[in-house]
């Protein structure tokens, strides 16, 4: 399912990666990693590991610009 909205958003010129499919793979596995690390009670809130990982996630990407649902400016 990530691997081909990625896909997507690289042929409508979204995502400038020249290697989606790794860059999809990097993706999941970044994210199915936090309950590895993530503990409730430091110093990050859930909210602010999910916009810090999705402006990881985006440069990873070589995103060309932010998705319409995104309202702040990186």
């Amino acid at each position: 399912m990530v691997d081909e909205e990625v896909e997507q958003a690289s042929r409508e010129g979204n995502f400038a990666t020249a290697r989606p499919h790794e860059a999809s793979r990097a993706v999941v596995t970044m994210c199915t990693a936090l309950p590895q690390w993530y503990e409730p009670s430091g110093e990050a809130a859930p909210e602010q590991v999910a916009a810090q990982y999705v402006e990881f996630a985006l440069d990873l990407m070589r995103c060309r610009r932010p998705p319409p649902s995104a309202g702040r400016s990186r």
